[in-house]
């Protein structure tokens, strides 16, 4: 009698079990549907000032460029948000890796402290570059590798005129990837960091890879930094010119944070070191009617 009493009590309990599994997996596998269908859908761009970064269709005539959310793979499967001006070829690149804080505190909290990706992206689309950022790229290397792979895929894009922008462990992501890619043109390091003390993501590391970037390479230092942090910008620069290359520096006396915005004085250093012109409406002006020019042709 007691047998059968618990024969039908783990029975009861079986069945119990089962229905919860079954429960919560048909449930897991509708989040995992929403998940995949919307992973790369340009409505989970969020910011504060817009629901979506993406407004209105593409297809409006007025409309002078493209921003899309778009999947790549190196390695794994990433995304990046791309800004690609319209009607205009042969168009610099620029890779920009933001600042570790985004993607800890997230784009909202981000954007409310000041830090907003649409206007890097609209910043340097206005200077007819295309401009691409890896999202949730956290401390993913390959995340950076594949964006440069990317770009070289673009129909609109100069193969030969790629460009990284970095800042802190962005900037040292940046470093790190241009062993594999030799034909990046510059990269601009601002307030880097290193995100291990060892392994492939630490200075030990970059030691063993400098040798082997052949880019163009600009410093920005915020002045007001912790000095550990200013410290590990001058191991930096101390390690290129150990292999006897040239570093351009520049100091500003501002904290890390400073660099957040576009609009600050440092961009037109950036646009500068990019394309080797003085910064200025005109200039701007005279590179736009050239690659109109080309594209016509």
């Amino acid at each position: 009698m007691f047998l059968k009493n618990v024969i039908k009590v783990f029975r009861k309990s079986f069945c119990l079990v089962l229905m919860i599994n079954c429960v919560f997996i048909s449930d897991l596998s509708a989040q995992t549907t929403t998940f995949s269908s919307n992973e790369f859908d340009t409505s989970s761009y969020d910011s504060l000032k817009r629901k979506r970064i993406i407004e209105k269709g593409f297809d409006e005539p007025e409309k002078k460029y493209d921003i899309r959310i778009v999947p790549y793979s190196y390695s794994g499967n990433y995304k990046a948000v791309v800004y690609i001006p319209r009607k205009l070829k042969n168009l610099p690149v620029v890779i920009y890796s933001y600042d570790q804080f985004l993607d800890l505190a997230g784009r909202e909290l981000a954007l409310k402290k000041g830090y907003d990706l649409e206007a890097f992206l609209k910043a340097f689309g206005e200077w007819d570059m295309i401009c691409i950022i890896p999202l949730e790229r956290n401390h993913k290397l390959n995340a950076v590798k594949g964006a440069i792979e990317y770009a070289t895929s673009l129909e609109q894009a100069n193969k030969d005129d790629i460009h990284m922008v970095g800042v802190s462990e962005g900037a040292f992501l940046s470093l790190l990837s241009l062993d594999s890619f030799p034909g990046v043109k510059t990269v601009t390091i601002i307030s880097p960091h290193m995100i291990h003390y060892t392994g492939r993501l630490s200075l030990p590391e970059l030691a063993r890879k400098i040798g082997k970037i052949k880019a163009d390479v600009m410093l920005m230092i915020g002045q007001r930094e912790n000095t550990w942090k200013i410290t590990i910008s001058e191991i930096i620069l101390s390690l290129f010119q150990q292999k006897g290359k040239h570093v351009r520096v520049k100091i500003f006396d501002k904290r890390k944070k400073w660099f957040w915005n576009p609009e600050h004085e440092f961009m037109s250093d950036i646009y500068e070191f990019i394309t080797n012109k003085p910064f200025g409406a005109h200039q701007l002006k005279i590179d736009r009617e050239m690659r109109e020019k080309k594209w016509r042709e």
